[in-house]
């Protein structure tokens, strides 16, 4: 049994797993990606209304893959270093298969199924490890056969959502400011699903998108409105 397991106090559990790209061309987003992932633990805390019925494993990838407790959001590691190749494939799928171990486990443990979030950030293609495309894609398609929602995030030029979407992932989104991304976005998406009665799957995004098409033509609006010429 997984030792970060743990007895929730409801039947309300979210299960969330972030897979980070550590390889070496993410040296130069260093500080970006740090400063994302505490403005994604704050803003994350700040949106939901039971903290305590969720947990968030940071995994990271470079030549290898390595696996991160699951743990109380408060207690969310922000740290962040990158070097190495990129092991993507690899991530794919020891990433999904220890997510469904501890799925398997969450359900023994507390009598309910939870529900859980797959998200892998990459700004490169693979070149690390012995997993293939077709590896990767078949442990994309089991998560989403067993409900659980699958996000892929590139960002950098080298990168496009359409790797993801081959990959079988149901949401993909491409980052262009890792701090604004994952403190905003993110956060908001996580916060929806975390109240959601059931996965988000394809709409993961939805929310935050709404709520930038909110404010695109809030700001269009209001720079379009000549009416407080009429008051100087």
């Amino acid at each position: 049994m997984m030792k970060d397991v743990v007895k929730f106090e409801n039947s309300w559990i979210s299960v969330y797993m972030l897979v980070l790209d550590t390889s070496g061309s993410m040296e130069d987003y260093n500080g970006n990606m740090r400063r994302g992932l505490v403005a994604f633990k704050e803003n994350f805390i700040a949106n939901v209304p039971d903290k305590n019925s969720i947990v968030v494993s940071k995994c990271v990838f470079d030549n290898s893959y390595r696996r991160g407790a699951f743990l109380p959001l408060e207690s969310f590691d922000t740290s962040y270093c990158a070097e190495g190749g990129t092991a993507l494939y690899k991530a794919c799928v020891k990433g999904s298969r220890d997510l469904l171990q501890y799925r398997e486990e969450v359900i023994k443990a507390n009598h309910c199924i939870p529900r859980c979030t797959f998200m892998v950030y990459s700004d490169g293609m693979n070149n690390s490890g012995s997993e293939k495309f077709e590896d990767a894609r078949a442990a994309i398609q089991k998560l989403n056969q067993m409900g659980i929602t699958t996000v892929f995030v590139p960002f950098g030029e080298a990168m496009s959502t359409e790797l993801g979407s081959s990959l079988g992932f149901v949401a993909t989104k491409k980052a262009y400011d890792l701090e604004e991304f994952m403190g905003r976005e993110l956060s908001r998406s996580c916060s929806e699903q975390s109240k959601s009665l059931s996965s988000l799957g394809a709409n993961f995004f939805s929310a935050a998108d709404k709520e930038n098409s909110q404010y695109s033509a809030g700001a269009d609006q209001a720079l379009n409105d000549d009416s407080w010429f009429e008051n100087i």
